[in-house]
């Protein structure tokens, strides 16, 4: 047995920078979701609910991977 304790890591968007992301990648699996960005964004951008660690996504990946050590120091 390794040990250790598993979590989960939540990377969050904005709604404004999620929107903004669908729209550049201008993919055709994305026009459902852009229709209504706003309930699209509000249907998929809530917190888990179970126990996790919540990292910016905008964030460098630097600075991700610092937030998540302080997390679980």
């Amino acid at each position: 047995m390794a040990g250790g304790r598993p979590f989960l890591v939540w990377l969050y968007l904005p709604a404004g920078e999620l929107i903004r992301r669908l729209e550049s990648r201008r993919a055709a699996r994305d026009e459902g979701k852009l229709r209504d960005p706003a309930a699209f964004a509000k249907s998929v951008l809530r917190p888990p609910v179970v126990e996790h660690i919540a990292v910016d996504a905008t964030a460098e990946p630097a600075g991700q991977l610092r937030d998540i050590l302080r997390s679980t120091a």
